[in-house]
C-alpha cells in the first residue's frame, strides 16, 4: 500500500513539473509577420522575447533568410543586452543567408522585452521565408533551455517595382525682356497733297490758257471781217 501511494505521489508530482514547464516556455516572436516590398526598399525585423513568468538570463538567435533575395544590413540589440561576441553565437553571413546574435541579460529578464531588430534591404522581385532556427535557444536560471518555439518562420514577398509617370502641365514662362518695346498698329499712309495741289495749278492754267486762246482768236476774226 505504501509503495503504492508513493508511486502515484511521484507520478502527480513529475505532471506537475512537466506543466509547469510547458507553461513557462519563452517564445521569441517575429514584427511584423509577414512584408511586402519593392526591389530596393530596406525594411526591419523586431525580435522579442517574451519569457512567460520566468527568468531568463541567456538568449541566442539563429536566423535564416532567403540571400538571394535580400541583404541583411544590420542588427541592433535591445536596451539591456550584453552582447557575445564568440564563435558560434556571433555571425553575419550574407551569402548563405545566416544571421546568429547571442547575448546575456544580467539579473535575468522576466517580462517581455525587445531582443533585438533586423535591417533587411530587397535586392530584386522575389519571394521567401525568413526562419527562426532550431539552433536557437533561451536559457533559464539553471541554464536550461526554455525557447518552445523553435523553428518559426515569417514569410517575405518583394513585389515588383510599380512606377506611375506623373502626368505634368507645360509651365508657361515669360521671358525676361531686357527692353520694353510696345508695337503699335500702323496709321494709314497718309497721301501727299503736293502732287494735288500740282495737278489744281496746271488744270487752272490750262483753262486760262484755253480761254486766252479762243480769245484771240475771236479778236483776230473780228479784225478780219472789219478789213473786208
Amino acid at each position: 500500500m505504501k509503495e503504492f501511494t508513493v508511486s502515484i505521489i511521484l507520478i502527480l508530482l513529475g505532471m506537475m513539473v512537466s506543466t509547469t514547464y510547458a507553461s513557462a516556455a519563452s517564445v521569441l516572436q517575429f514584427s511584423p509577420t509577414s512584408v511586402d516590398t519593392n526591389p530596393g526598399k530596406t525594411f526591419t525585423l523586431k525580435i522579442t522575447l517574451d519569457p512567460h513568468g520566468v527568468k531568463n538570463y541567456t538568449s541566442k538567435m539563429e536566423v535564416h533568410f532567403p540571400a538571394d533575395i535580400l541583404k541583411m544590413n544590420s542588427f541592433t540589440f535591445g536596451d539591456g543586452w550584453l552582447p557575445l561576441s564568440v564563435s558560434g553565437y556571433d555571425l553575419v553571413d550574407n551569402t548563405k543567408g545566416i544571421l546568429i546574435k547571442s547575448a546575456g541579460y544580467p539579473g535575468g529578464v522576466l517580462n517581455p522585452i525587445t531582443f533585438g531588430t533586423i535591417s533587411f534591404t530587397a535586392k530584386k522581385e522575389g519571394s521567401g521565408t525568413i526562419t527562426l532556427a532550431g539552433n536557437s535557444l533561451v536559457l533559464n536560471a539553471t541554464n536550461q533551455d526554455v525557447l518552445s518555439n523553435s523553428p518559426m518562420q515569417e514569410q517575405v514577398t518583394i513585389k515588383a517595382v510599380q512606377t506611375t509617370t506623373p502626368t505634368s502641365t507645360p509651365e508657361t514662362v515669360n521671358p525676361t525682356s531686357l527692353f520694353d518695346i510696345t508695337v503699335k498698329p500702323a496709321l494709314p499712309a497718309q497721301q501727299s497733297k503736293i502732287p494735288l495741289i500740282i495737278l489744281i495749278v496746271v488744270g487752272i492754267l490750262f483753262v486760262l490758257f484755253v480761254v486766252r486762246w479762243i480769245f484771240v482768236v475771236v479778236k483776230n476774226r473780228k479784225k478780219q471781217g472789219i478789213r473786208k
